[in-house]
């Protein structure tokens, strides 16, 4: 969640003194853990250009996102349903970019499950970046995804 965040905002604010733009954000936040809106508000720091909908099934949220905001990149926090899987493969027809996390060891691990084999076999992603706890770190480990099969 706070890697994901992070990256949200990061990508909304843009680095100005590096002459980076920010980036229009959508963030769809089913569970409201990642921008923890409060009144419509953000309680957490997702960015200047991040527009969040929570409370809401992602796949319908991904949808609205695409259909009313325009965004350049939308940010999901954990795929775990087939229609998650078509929402994300649909928005990425449609031009945005994707951010989302899954649960998996490795990324033959991800290729192993049904719903995120249908959206790496899109092409949908082109890096997957793998959190391993050693002691109090993390190491994050970016690996490509696009053009690889292990199915």
């Amino acid at each position: 969640t706070t890697l994901l965040r992070d990256m949200v905002r990061q990508l909304s604010d843009g680095d100005a003194g590096k002459g980076i733009k920010g980036m229009r954000v959508s963030l769809a936040d089913e569970r409201g853990e990642i921008a923890c809106l409060y009144k419509g508000v953000p309680g957490r720091n997702v960015g200047a250009r991040t527009d969040v909908i929570d409370g809401c099934p992602k796949a319908q949220a991904v949808m609205l996102l695409v259909r009313s905001m325009n965004p350049q990149v939308i940010a999901i926090d954990e795929i775990t349903s087939p229609e998650d899987a078509s929402a994300i493969e649909m928005a990425a027809n449609c031009g945005a970019e994707l951010i989302a996390t899954a649960h998996g060891g490795t990324l033959e691990d991800l290729w192993k499950r049904k719903v995120y084999r249908q959206i790496l076999e899109a092409g949908v992603f082109e890096n997957a970046v793998f959190i391993e706890k050693r002691g109090k770190r993390r190491i994050y480990t970016v690996k490509k995804i696009r053009g690889t099969n292990l199915c």
